[in-house]
């Protein structure tokens, strides 16, 4: 001690400090000096009731009370005192509501009680404890069914609220009581008591899950409670006379929101009770209290300053506007008397008056721009109803810097400070930032235990940011609210700031369920230089695994690490996913999260149309404790090591076995068998899966289990597509967004032991690399599949020359979210790019010059974000190929599912319908499976116009959304205009104001899913499912097809190379495959390669040569050629196969097929099959140039025309292709063995018969 205390007398100066905390510790991003944040209590947070709202300490001591959310008060000896050591004053959790954000919120001793009064008073929600004084209780009593449920009150019976439907507004009326009981303390004998009194107010009444009661303080005597508007906030509410018993009949058509303007209510209001009524008897009504304070819409905290004589409220805002968070100040609110004139902080007439707060500099004024100020407006108009015209007037006035006229509100003032999606500290512009926000307290520091830069200031927290603030003082010493406020912490959810006797600042965090206290290094309270004493966290901490592996990360665009798939007897894929635990190691630090396969991003899966796959998953992590399960509740943040899978974009049935994301969930330590049936004209492009678990997908998606998927183009889409698309070199991006603050958060909230992480600032990764680098040919077309996945913010990403003086790269889009344009290319001519939290592109670049270095830049919408990031660089590699032509024009063919909506019979179409995505869906949330907010016919056109999606990025499952031609400017992106065109098909969309989308129920019948998809937003209930009727597919159906929309029904054979069949006996040179193309000819996955082929450019396939001798090199699982040939004779003949490779992956693996038409059938078809090599152990030639021939057997062929196809499957070949020979080895069986040497290696091979019976021979 005494070195700590030499350390201050000589200046030396330390770093802050953080004391006591077991996970999840508060972020300082500036790194106070001297200061010390403390752990002091950490309570249960698997048990809501230990949920804390309030702390004080009784006059005069040191012990401490708490107030709980659900309805207890807790006395403690000493703040020091171990969080189990207490004493439990009152239960009052048969009077208390906790639903939402209501509870006990607040409790205050009597002003007297040092004096032998003795007494509290606490303001709670409660249920209605006589529902006969509900003021329209005559009218709703006809559908409710209310019951008591605890003696001497009555509640809500269990789900009644969300039963009533349309009755009920959906069920979101449940009326509740706001109260102010006075309790009497019992502290004489050992075990110290509270009674209650009187229930002193019966005030506000409300039917909304929010805008409650706030905070009960005292000022000179008197004591204040502040009282929300208790009105929905999801839907527009003036009063709904038909279903809430608060409504008042005959009381006018402004109720609602306008409450808090209407003097006759205590909704909206800061209300005095004057100190002689405080021991009344009897309860007091609002005509014995006095109004201070009006038109406030949910003042949850507010704080005296007493040395000033001034009241900062808190009052959290609406939030469709660029300000909504309001702090406002009452000037010597002591000295107001009843009768004076009320003060008036606007709600719901207007919220804020700047754009942003930073207008406020120069006060630039912007006032009803908020969509919900209109609405309101608007309504007040078509009424007749004067109430908010005083406000507007003043308004008026005020913004015109004009006196205020006599028809003006008086009262009205602004705010002096108003926020929401800012970066509000410029120093640190990647915290605290957001589009949400909700003040959540307030307080002035007045004490010496703290650093001296905090000393008097100012200091105020944020709910949704997680984050503490505090402003510098003015040259008067009061808050300085024209400059940046200051980020004290983040990763903290403050709710309640009091000063202790000890002169230490304490918070409750509440999310995280535990106490904080901050003071000085070296100064204990008041006079000492002693550090308090340090909580002991109790209990064993979680042992971590000694298993967890180190991420394999960071890949080139041209070598991402696949899935692999093996293909079954019957034709269908297998293949196996393992949701694990890694360490994710970065530039900025080490981060412990969940990964696919080991893998961040997680393996690249390719899937074929047509084609069925049965992928196993498993949950590895066992070996991790469970966390929190949400007590219950649907909707949430929970079950961290819960898992399931979504194939985002894909066009498959959401039933299980398939892409069902509702009802399939896999414990940890469990395995499920997904089955997906991939229909046969299924749009070749880019899509991605993850996990959507409802709980976990924030947290185990935002952190890193997520991967690109392949759907390679059919056959018809092939045929139709221009050679150079169709042999276009592809390279694939995976662009994660890290945010570890928020996954902190996540973790803690539902306990998850997995996530850990050293790293504060946010962060981009592409392709797992923190300095990704990618290398493109020069004056050639590559085709970059990009998948940008987000928390929060859309995205535009640039490709542009790092010198403003070189040639910029060319771009050319070529699909959207997983189906390509109508045509192709659309040239973006800025190389502007925009992405979605859950966007992909396909897009076409040529980069002109060779040795040009390019970057990708990254831009948030929405955020604040003025300048970009670099996230990569190209490298431009020279050619010694011609630079390619412009691409040629194409327009696609349309699968059935993908024809222009517009252009189908008006038969086809159903009722259009509107979707607000905002809190809920239509203001609904998530309420289970079959709980549809939609029903829709099966093969019908449906029209939906969609608003919210700016703030709520929103993707719809199984089908996907196509552009209406009434799309119009206001549904365009500022920054990057006419991205939205009519006629593209997206299945995420984000774009302003109300958007006309199409969508086509085609094929599949049951669930279709769609949400919010910011992560954090589904899992908190922002989903809604829509049942598709009618006769159709139920995850279980053919993927053939019948109706082939504008393809081509018929598909055309292959032509032998340059019309020369190969000639049987002899040898078929790899290169000379046959003409048609892609899924014709062919099938070839492009590997970029920087280089082109040495011959045959009419094809995609990889062909290399020594100068002499020519083969097919790049040969990957699931590729196939097919070749003419002329067999001279019927007769059994002998085939080897002629190759070089260094080192077989997975060995020797293809079939041999004759005159197969589609591609490879599957293995256990028996006509056609000529061989089938499985050879796991065979290593290759040793060298890439040494070729070698590989004899694998015999079959008969029947003389004239014929094909072969050679189907590669199995794993990667992985190696050069010369050809095959094949040898006239006997014109019956028995001739060719006895020919044959011995010592051949064990295949299996295949007689085919006339009939098509097979005779299988082993040697």
């Amino acid at each position: 001690m005494r070195v700590i205390f030499l350390s201050l007398l000589t200046g030396v100066a330390r770093a802050a400090e953080l004391r006591g905390f077991e996970f999840n510790a508060p972020v300082l991003p500036s790194d106070p000096e001297n200061l010390v944040v403390e752990q002091v209590w950490q309570f249960d947070n698997l048990n809501l009731a230990e949920a804390m709202t309030h702390i004080e300490w009784i006059p005069g001591t040191d012990q401490v009370v708490t107030g709980h959310k659900h309805g207890t008060l807790r006395l403690y000896s000493s703040i020091d005192s171990d969080v189990d050591d207490y004493t439990e004053l009152i239960d009052m959790r048969p009077d208390v509501d906790s639903e939402g954000d209501h509870g006990l919120l607040s409790f205050h001793f009597h002003p007297m009680f040092e004096d032998g009064m003795q007494k509290a008073f606490v303001l709670y929600t409660g249920n209605p404890k006589n529902v006969e004084l509900l003021p329209n209780n005559e009218v709703v009593a006809l559908i409710r069914e209310w019951g008591p449920d605890f003696v001497g009150m009555y509640e809500w019976p269990l789900d009644l609220c969300s039963q009533l439907g349309d009755l009920n507004e959906n069920g979101k009326i449940c009326e509740k009581v706001y109260y102010i009981d006075r309790l009497a303390f019992d502290l004489s004998g050992d075990l110290p008591t509270m009674v209650k009194e009187l229930t002193l107010v019966n005030g506000a009444c409300g039917s909304s899950s929010t805008h409650g009661p706030g905070t009960i303080l005292e000022v000179n005597g008197d004591l204040l409670f502040s009282m929300g508007d208790g009105s929905q906030y999801d839907i527009f509410d003036a009063g709904f006379e038909l279903n809430d018993g608060c409504y008042v009949p005959g009381g006018g058509m402004d109720q609602g929101n306008f409450r808090a303007q209407r003097d006759e209510f205590f909704n909206g209001k800061l209300i005095k009770i004057p100190a002689a009524l405080l021991d009344s008897e009897v309860v007091l009504s609002l005509q014995d209290l006095v109004i201070v304070n009006k038109g406030l819409r949910q003042p949850y905290r507010m704080f005296y300053h007493e040395f000033n004589d001034r009241m900062y409220i808190a009052d959290v805002g609406f939030g469709d506007y660029g300000t909504s968070e309001r702090l406002f100040i009452v000037e010597e609110i002591s000295q107001f008397l009843p009768g004076g004139v009320v003060h008036n902080a606007g709600w719901p007439c207007l919220e804020g008056i700047y754009d942003t707060w930073e207008d406020s500099f120069t006060e630039n004024y912007s006032v009803y721009n908020a969509q919900s100020e209109q609405v309101r407006q608007e309504y007040l108009l078509e009424n007749g109803l004067t109430t908010c015209d005083p406000v507007y007037t003043a308004v008026e006035a005020y913004v015109n810097g004009d006196v205020f006229p006599a028809t003006a509100d008086l009262g009205w003032y602004p705010p002096v400070f108003e926020y929401r999606n800012d970066i509000l500290d410029a120093d640190y512009p990647n915290y605290c930032a957001g589009i949400n926000a909700a003040i959540s307290s307030v307080f002035v520091y007045d004490g010496l235990s703290l650093p001296a830069e905090f000393q008097g200031k100012l200091i105020f927290s944020d709910h949704s940011k997680m984050c503490l603030f505090y402003f510098d003082n003015d040259d008067q010493g009061n808050p300085d609210f024209s400059t940046y406020p200051h980020i004290l912490m983040s990763n903290i959810d403050v709710i309640d700031i009091q000063s202790g006797p000890d002169g230490y600042l304490y918070f409750i965090d509440y999310i995280s369920y535990r106490v904080l206290r901050i003071y000085e290094y070296g100064v204990g309270p008041l006079v000492g230089d002693t550090p308090p004493p340090t909580t002991t966290p109790t209990g064993a901490p979680f042992a971590i695994p000694n298993n967890v592996i180190d991420a394999n990360s960071c890949f080139n665009a041209n070598e991402m690490p696949e899935l692999q798939w093996t293909r079954t007897d019957d034709g269908s894929y297998v293949g196996n996913l393992v949701l694990g635990v890694v360490n994710l190691n970065t530039a900025q630090g080490t981060m412990r999260t969940r990964a696919y396969n080991g893998y961040i991003p997680g393996p690249l899966i390719r899937m074929k149309a047509c084609g069925t796959y049965h992928l196993n998953l498993y949950n590895d992590l066992a070996d991790w404790p469970s966390g929190s399960d949400g007590n219950g509740n649907l909707n949430g943040l929970k079950d961290p090591t819960v898992t399931n899978l979504h194939l985002h974009g894909l066009h498959i049935s959401g039933e299980p076995t398939g892409d069902d994301v509702l009802t399939t969930f896999i414990e940890a330590g469990e395995m499920f068998e997904y089955t997906y049936i991939i229909p046969c004209d299924h749009s070749g492009g880019t899509n991605w899966y993850h996990p959507h678990h409802h709980g976990s997908g924030a947290l185990q998606t935002d952190t890193g289990a997520l991967g690109m998927l392949i759907i390679e183009s059919n056959r018809r889409e092939a045929n139709d597509m221009p050679m150079d698309i169709q042999s276009m070199p592809e390279q694939f991006l995976t662009i994660q967004e890290f945010i570890p603050a928020n996954s902190a958060r996540f973790a803690f909230e539902m306990n998850d032991k997995i996530y850990e992480s050293d790293i504060i600032d946010s962060f981009v990764l592409v392709n797992g690399c923190d300095a990704f680098e990618m290398t493109l040919e020069a004056g050639r077309w590559t085709r970059l599949h990009i998948l940008n996945q987000a928390h929060v913010f859309n995205v535009v990403l640039a490709i542009e020359p790092v010198l403003p003086t070189s040639l910029p790269c060319d771009l050319g889009l070529m699909g959207k979210d997983g189906v390509w344009l109508s045509e192709v290319p659309r040239v973006l001519t800025d190389n502007n790019m925009f992405f979605s939290i859950s966007s992909r592109l396909d897009v076409a670049i040529r980069c002109p010059v060779a040795n040009v270095a390019h970057s990708i830049t990254y831009i948030h919408l929405g955020d604040g974000s003025e300048t970009s990031i670099v996230i990569g660089n190209i490298e431009i590699a020279g050619s010694l190929r011609e630079p390619s032509e412009d691409m040629t024009v194409w327009n696609p063919c349309r699968p059935a599912y993908l024809t222009d909506i517009e252009s189908l019979p008006v038969a086809n179409f159903s009722t259009p319908f509107t979707l607000e995505v905002r809190d809920g869906l239509n203001t609904l949330v998530y309420t289970g499976s079959d709980d549809f907010i939609e029903q829709i016919e099966i093969n019908t056109a449906q029209l939906m116009i969609i608003s919210g999606t700016e703030l709520h990025p929103f993707h719809m499952h199984v089908n996907h959304l196509q552009f209406g031609s009434d799309l119009t400017e206001a549904n365009q992106w500022t920054e990057i205009i006419n991205w939205n065109q009519p006629g593209d098909w997206i299945d995420s969309l984000s774009a302003p104001g109300a958007v006309p989308m199409f969508v086509h129920t085609d094929r599949y019948v049951g669930h279709m899913v769609l949400h919010c998809h910011i992560a954090e937003h589904s899992d908190n209930g922002i989903v809604g499912v829509i049942n598709i009727t009618g006769e159709g597919d139920e995850g279980d159906g053919s993927p053939e097809i019948i109706d082939f929309g504008t393809c081509p029904e018929v598909i055309p054979l292959s032509t032998a190379y340059m019309n020369l069949t190969a000639s049987i006996p002899g040898k078929i040179e790899a290169e000379f495959f046959d003409e048609g193309g892609e899924g014709i000819a062919y099938h070839n996955i492009n590997i970029d390669r920087l280089a082109g082929n040495a011959i045959r450019d009419d094809a995609s396939v990889e062909i290399d040569t020594d100068g002499i001798n020519y083969w097919v090199s790049y040969i990957r699982d699931g590729e196939w050629l097919k070749y003419s040939i002329t067999v001279d004779t019927t007769a059994f003949y002998a085939m080897s196969i002629v190759s070089a490779s260094e080192n077989m992956v997975g060995g020797m693996q293809w079939v041999l097929w004759l005159d197969a038409f589609d591609g490879c059938p599957p293995p256990v078809t028996n006509v056609g099959k000529l061989l089938m090599v499985s050879d796991p152990l065979y290593e290759g030639s040793g060298s890439f140039l040494i070729f070698e021939n590989y004899a694998a057997g015999y079959f008969v062929l029947e003389e004239g025309d014929h094909t072969l196809t050679l189907c590669f499957e199995g794993g990667d070949a992985n190696m050069n292709f010369d050809g095959m020979e094949i040898t006239l080895c006997g014109l019956t069986e028995e001739e060719c063995v006895a020919r044959r040497k011995l010592g051949l290696k064990e295949v299996h091979l295949y007689q085919i018969s006339h009939d098509g019976d097979i005779k299988s021979n082993v040697f």
